[in-house]
């Protein structure tokens, strides 16, 4: 009961203090814009290796990490601390073929994408996943808890793995290539900012213990 009515207090004195953001690529160009950094709603994007661009589907961001202008990587800030919502992603094409590959159906598992959260420059949740089966994937990353930095990006070639056989990407290889279709993010109070409103939470709390009819 303390958590709810503290959280209530929070809300009541800060109503912005949990601003959603989200950043869907709608204007997003095609790699001939050349953006290495892309800006929407307080979120920024900021390429690890190659162009923010479209692929096939306007308004969704291509990641490849094989040659291609496209990048393989994609760091999302906001300024602050922030919580990492919903993301949606979409499978262009994802195969892996673990050697000797002898039946060629290139379905065998691989952590094709590679989700991270940082905190002041330290890793502090990871996810590695396979959505190799295609379709849109509505990922809720709410469980990394609190960043400053959301890093999504392809793993294949830079796993260590031998390099590719017969020139086939996939034989031994995760190759994959996806598209991000968009970032939602939640604003995280600071920890100096907290400290500022505890006295006005006290304050809530012991009014709504003297007189609950005002607060409910």
């Amino acid at each position: 009961m303390l958590s709810r009515n503290v959280a209530l207090a929070l809300v009541l004195i800060c109503p912005s203090i949990a601003n959603a953001s989200l950043m869907t690529f709608d204007a997003v160009p095609n790699e001939t814009a050349k953006l290495q950094t892309w800006v929407e709603d307080g979120i920024t994007a900021t390429s690890t290796g190659g162009l923010i661009a479209t692929y096939h589907t306007p308004g969704e961001v291509h990641l490849d990490a094989w040659g291609t202008p496209f990048a393989s990587g994609i760091n999302f800030t906001t300024g602050s601390a922030f919580e990492a919502g919903h993301v949606v992603l979409s499978t262009s094409a994802a195969e892996f073929c673990a050697a000797p590959c002898t039946d060629f159906k290139f379905d065998d598992p691989f952590p094709y994408l590679s989700i991270k959260g940082f905190l002041q420059d330290t890793l502090v949740a990871s996810l590695d996943i396979d959505p190799s089966m295609g379709g849109l994937l509505d990922l809720d990353l709410s469980s990394l808890g609190v960043l400053d930095r959301l890093s999504i990006g392809v793993q294949g070639e830079k796993l260590g793995l031998p390099g590719i056989i017969d020139g086939r990407c996939g034989i031994d290889h995760g190759c994959g290539h996806f598209s991000i279709d968009s970032v939602a993010v939640t604003s995280a109070p600071e920890p100096e900012t907290l400290a500022l409103l505890l006295p006005g939470v006290l304050v809530m709390l012991l009014r709504r213990r003297r007189h609950p009819s005002q607060l409910a």
